[in-house]
């Protein structure tokens, strides 16, 4: 259902990495069609540390724990040219945090 009202829907490992290519993220970014974003990190393209950090630990709590959560966290990404866009996360985390599902 959330696929259908975000633009963008990828997997994360629990070091924050995509799991695979997300090429709309990089026509989102104006990345340019040939960028590659598997095993990147997700909080690379955060613009502000603040982000980072809270998306980080937001996903990160319990990791060592069976059990899942769900968020939304407001974040700034950094396009190609560094100008930084303002946008909502969704995540879900599930199990012992070997993936995560995050939607922009």
């Amino acid at each position: 259902m959330l696929d259908l009202v975000c633009d963008v829907s990828f997997e994360l490992t629990s070091d924050f990495n995509f799991t695979e290519d997300v090429p709309k993220l990089a026509a989102l970014m104006m990345l340019g069609s040939h960028t590659r974003t598997g095993g990147l990190p997700f909080t690379s393209y955060m613009a502000d540390d603040e982000d980072k950090a809270k998306f980080e630990r937001n996903l990160g709590t319990g990791a060592s724990g069976s059990g899942s959560s769900t968020g939304l966290q407001h974040v700034k990404l950094r396009d190609s040219v560094g100008n930084s866009r303002d946008r909502k996360t969704g995540y879900t985390k599930t199990g012992y945090m070997e993936e995560a599902k995050t939607r922009i």
